[in-house]
């Protein structure tokens, strides 16, 4: 079960149980979606999203290789047995000077590509309800938010 996150991506969960997927070595990338973005759990990778609905504001360069596609820095993954859960942080990462007119729906997680959306693993989407407004848009991820993984005691 996936605590934070709305879902991630079946392919994730593949690719990952197939020790494909390595979330503290990795490179892991986030993209600021809008309103029209219409992930789910199926779509493998990011070219495979029918609408990205990557947000296009002054301060925000988006596409594969844009600047407005953070990589995550710190991550840990951490192993927490009393609680039957591990879970997986890094650092907080802001965007600066996010020109308004966009509300941002939330964030995609995503492997980073060779070279282009085609092999970007979707890991999976959060929500967020954060309108620009010309300043400073920061996404927690410490704590082990998003991603808290458990299981039911004796599972």
């Amino acid at each position: 079960m996936a605590s934070g996150v709305k879902f991630v991506s079946n392919n994730f969960l593949g690719e990952t149980l197939g020790g494909n997927v390595d979330m503290d070595t990795d490179v892991l990338k986030t993209i600021l979606v809008d309103t029209t973005n219409d992930m789910d759990d199926e779509d493998d990778f990011v070219a495979d999203i029918g609408t990205l609905g990557e947000i296009s504001v002054s301060g925000y360069v988006g596409g594969h290789g844009g600047a407005g596609r953070k990589t995550l820095a710190n991550p840990t993954i951490a192993v927490d047995d009393g609680n039957n859960r591990a879970t997986f942080a890094a650092d907080d990462q802001t965007w600066t000077s996010l020109a308004s007119g966009v509300t941002i729906k939330g964030a995609i997680l995503h492997r980073a590509g060779t070279s282009n959306d085609n092999d970007a693993l979707c890991i999976g989407f959060w929500p967020a309800d954060l309108p620009t407004n010309g300043g400073d848009v920061t996404l927690s991820f410490t704590g082990g938010f998003p991603m808290l993984l458990t299981r039911a005691a004796g599972s």
